[in-house]
């Protein structure tokens, strides 16, 4: 018959255990074999009664303490007080029977441990200099007469090894408390942000959990096209969106579903079998970040997937890739949420856009459509240039009609809809149409060669309306050009004009530097925010020129 201990038998029997009573179970042991040492040493310098009192009374001390511990935990003052004895009986049996060669120095090396395990790194270093100085008053006085020959060798190699072990265990002190600091600080996973970066929270946590200098996460989102990436640098987070092929696979072909230290060897990948001179990472994504050494885990959640790199951390221990997979975990949540607060506020929306289209067509709607028929009635009794002014207010009112209806009948449904659309046309139709209403030269050139999603094409139909529209309204222009051209994943929007500029600024400015100063075309920067494009804004009293920049 099979006798044995399962695993999570002996996890029960020893680790769920509260040091204390693992304490108490080795001092009874080491008590009782004191005991014995006691009986049986034959070259006491005080007798052999004297130890071997100390040492029933240290046994009878054990017993007593497990009995304790095992009914209940030890009160502050009790452990202090638990400790000192242990110590003094430990130096006590020393000094009894052979001096700084007495078998019972195993019992300093007792105390050492169980220091460690009641207050870590401080403990052990605390203890180790109180038993350095319990050892140097044993030598002393034992005497220098006594210390010959081995006996020397003994006392100065036992006092080493005493500065040693204390170092040590002070610093598996100090290791144990850096992994429960780390384990709470994953425990203690920060929100979302804001809707700017919603990501910089967990990503700025991350850092200091693993001790990078900088924390890069490349993902894809179920529903997205895009390739998001977000970067953590200098205290600060960038997100853009990259089409979709950047970066190509991120790392190299079957290293996807590894956890792995970069640069490769044979010891820092995840399990030990990525070739030592694999380069690891994509070419392009070393160039674009200046990676030199990383730490790197996939990001798998629910509707987001890619990978999270510890750029340049302190170290790249086992424990600190252990750490990253960890840490790539928590953050396949954050983005999994991300992205189900995203499609919960973009519901919301719908169902605000639900209730403003039903509003809409049965008030704008209808009276845009009455304004039309008055118009029409008014240009049967016009004459001359007249006719011809009305006939373009009609027109105007008309092409407005048919964007309301359109708007209606997005919404009708409580979708918005996907569809792919050619812009050229729109785009250019749309330009037309604000010259005519502005009274201004405007000229349209549209280089685009892919269909774009309906909700994409509509807001850059509206960033050319405002844009017009502020250069004639505000800046006084008299012409506008508006160029938008597909390069590298992108679309990139000119829209330059000859009128005064924007009172107050002079020169280029980025979008950032004008949420700064809290100036420039604020609905204009609102919506570039909402397709993470970037703008740069070119102004003099000469005129002014946008240029945006819109991923695809």
């Amino acid at each position: 018959m099979h006798i044995g201990l399962s695993r999570k038998a002996v996890e029960d029997l020893l680790f769920h255990r509260p040091p204390e009573q693992m304490i108490a179970a080795g001092r009874l042991v080491l008590a009782g074999v004191a005991v014995i040492a006691a009986l049986i040493d034959g070259a006491p310098l005080a007798g052999p009664s004297a130890a071997l009192w100390v040492a029933l009374a240290y046994l009878a001390f054990a017993l007593t303490a497990i009995g304790v511990v095992l009914h209940r935990a030890l009160r502050s003052l009790e452990t202090q007080i638990v400790h000192t004895l242990d110590i003094l009986t430990a130096s006590t049996l020393m000094y009894l029977t052979e001096g700084p060669v007495s078998p019972f120095f195993v019992l300093f090396t007792f105390c050492l441990m169980a220091a460690t395990l009641r207050w870590r790194m401080r403990g052990a270093i605390l203890t180790a200099l109180i038993l350095i100085g319990s050892f140097l008053f044993v030598i002393v006085s034992v005497g220098a007469n006594q210390l010959t020959g081995d006996g020397a060798t003994m006392a100065l190699l036992r006092s080493v090894y005493l500065l040693v072990l204390g170092a040590l265990f002070g610093y598996v002190g100090a290791v144990w408390q850096r992994g429960r600091r780390r384990l709470a600080q994953l425990v203690n996973w920060p929100a979302l942000g804001g809707p700017d970066a919603p990501i910089a929270p967990p990503l700025a946590h991350a850092a200091g959990i693993v001790r990078a200098a900088r924390v890069l996460i490349v993902w894809d989102e179920r529903s997205d096209p895009s390739r998001h990436v977000a970067l953590y640098s200098d205290g600060k987070v960038t997100v853009s969106r990259e089409r979709p092929d950047r970066f190509g696979s991120l790392v190299e072909p079957g290293l996807d579903r590894q956890s792995f230290a970069w640069p490769l060897s044979p010891d820092a990948s995840g399990d030990n079998r990525a070739p030592k001179s694999s380069a690891g990472l994509d070419h392009d994504l070393r160039e674009t970040f200046g990676i030199g050494t990383a730490l790197t885990a996939p990001i798998r959640g629910a509707v987001c997937s890619g990978r999270i790199f510890m750029l340049d951390p302190v170290t790249r221990g086992t424990d600190d890739l252990l750490l990253t997979k960890l840490v790539a975990e928590r953050m396949a949540t954050s983005l999994d949420e991300g992205v189900l607060r995203r499609e919960r506020e973009e519901a919301a929306a719908l169902a605000e856009r639900v209730r403003l289209g039903r509003d809409i067509h049965d008030g704008v709607l209808q009276s845009l459509t009455a304004a039309n028929l008055k118009l029409k009635l008014l240009s049967l009794n016009a004459v001359g240039d007249s006719v011809t002014e009305i006939e373009r207010l009609r027109a105007l009112l008309a092409e407005e009609q048919r964007r309301v209806r359109a708007f209606v009948e997005d919404t009708r449904t409580g979708q918005i809809r996907s569809d792919l659309v050619d812009v050229r046309d729109d785009i250019e139709a749309r330009v037309r149409s604000l010259a005519d209403q502005w009274g201004c030269v405007a000229t349209v050139a549209v280089d685009v060669r892919r269909a774009l999603p309906t909700r994409l094409a509509q807001q850059i139909r509206h960033l050319v309306g405002e844009a017009i529209s502020n250069a004639v309204r505000h800046g006084s222009a008299k012409s506008v050009e508006v160029d938008v051209a597909e390069a590298d994943g992108r679309l990139d929007l000119r829209i330059a004009d000859n009128g005064t500029g924007f009172a107050d600024l002079k020169g280029s400015y980025t979008d950032q530097d004008l949420r700064d100063l809290g100036r420039g075309p604020r609905s204009i920067l609102n919506r570039v925010a909402s397709v993470s494009g970037r703008l740069l804004l070119e102004t003099s009293g000469a005129g002014s020129t946008l240029r945006i920049g819109i991923p695809i």
